[in-house]
């Protein structure tokens, strides 16, 4: 829900800065509800908030050039479809218990495989379309990598690569670590624990090295105690009673 809700607020900023007015009926709103809407992308705040925001996208190196719908757009999904039927056709026929073609896929068929294939989904919402050929292509910068997923694929098929939640052949071909919480590839209406739900692997945090230097120095305040009861265990024994019945 909240992430059809951000959607919906990005169409009407872009409505906004146009100099537009939406359609409520369409939008299911009011006019005052518009009027609120705009007062508060009138405000500092909102700028300063959509210039982080624009910051922070500009750190994205590779992004996708799927439009505000992204991974769910009509035209991708249809394009996803068909490799992923492509894929499943592929194995299909490499298996020699198999008996005849593959069925089309369901569209929930299509969803878990472009989970599993990830790497798939992420390179075609990399293709550009060239309006003049109408033939897809991928940007030069973008080349380097789509190479490196290419050659991590190959090894995958081959049985030379393991692969495991993050660390999949897309994991492995992007130079930067996925976010926590995350799942490059596959848009963001499929949650992490659906694309991980099966996997064995857990993240665990470092520790820090304030942790650290206080861990090692409480394993040699241990050592130290059970060297110095190992050379002097019954005066050891007799002192620590004595206190303890003082104490008491």
């Amino acid at each position: 829900m909240a992430t059809y809700h951000r959607r919906w607020r990005t169409e009407m900023t872009k409505v906004w800065r146009a100099g537009e007015t939406p359609d409520f009926a369409k939008q299911n709103m009011e006019e005052k509800d518009w009027e609120v809407f705009v007062k508060y992308r009138e405000t500092e705040e909102f700028e300063t908030a959509s210039k982080i925001g624009k910051e922070n996208q500009a750190k994205n190196e590779y992004p996708h050039f799927l439009g505000s719908r992204g991974y769910m757009s009509e035209g991708f999904r249809s394009r996803l479809t068909d490799a992923m039927q492509t894929i499943a056709d592929e194995k299909t026929s490499s298996d020699p218990s198999s008996q005849g073609s593959t069925s089309a896929l369901k569209p929930e068929e299509v969803l878990d495989m472009s989970i599993e294939h990830r790497h798939v989904t992420w390179r075609l919402g990399r293709q550009k379309l060239d309006k003049e050929t109408k033939e897809r292509f991928y940007p030069e910068t973008y080349v380097p990598v789509i190479e490196k997923i290419e050659e991590q694929e190959a090894a995958l098929k081959k049985g030379l690569l393991a692969v495991e939640r993050y660390d999949d052949v897309l994991g492995k071909s992007l130079p930067n670590p996925e976010h926590p919480g995350r799942v490059r590839g596959v848009g963001g209406l499929v949650p992490i624990r659906k694309t991980y739900e099966k996997s064995s692997i857990r993240r665990r945090r470092a520790p820090s090295s304030s942790e650290a230097k206080m861990r090692e120095e409480l394993r040699e305040e241990m050592e130290d105690k059970v060297r110095e009861i190992e050379l002097h265990p019954v005066e050891q024994f007799t002192a620590d009673r004595c206190r303890s019945t003082m104490q008491e």
